[in-house]
């Protein structure tokens, strides 16, 4: 039942010159952590750590937003041991690039997500 819970979350999106449905350009995520990734409240390093966008990190909502998103600080996402089936590192370097750019304090404005200040074809922070 638990692969039914998964989803293949791109790495790169659709609209990246390889951002492919190809399975090194993806991570087996559940439905909330692949939202989540989508919107970079979260980031995965190129050494497969999560990564918590800081002001989630700080924000007090309950048991939910503690065990679904913040318990996962630092904490190694597990990948297949098949090298073919492994994301690809140098996109997860150039997504973490991108998360990092959006968890800038400049690209948060109040009551704003910073996705939708994100040149993802051209990744720098836009103001």
């Amino acid at each position: 039942m638990s692969s039914e819970l998964l989803e293949a979350a791109h790495i790169l999106p659709d609209g990246h010159p390889l951002g492919e449905p190809v399975i090194p350009n993806s991570l087996a995520l559940c439905k909330l952590h692949h939202a989540a990734f989508d919107r970079y409240l979260i980031g995965v390093t190129p050494d497969l750590e999560v990564t918590v966008r800081l002001d989630v990190l700080e924000e007090i909502d309950g048991p939910m937003l503690l065990h679904g998103l913040q318990g996962f600080q630092g904490r190694r996402i597990h990948v297949p041991r098949a090298d073919h089936l492994k994301p690809n590192r140098d996109f997860l370097a150039e997504r973490y690039a991108l998360f990092r750019r959006a968890s800038c304090a400049a690209c948060i404005p109040s009551g704003t997500y910073p996705f939708r200040h994100v040149d993802t074809k051209s990744p720098r922070c836009v103001e």
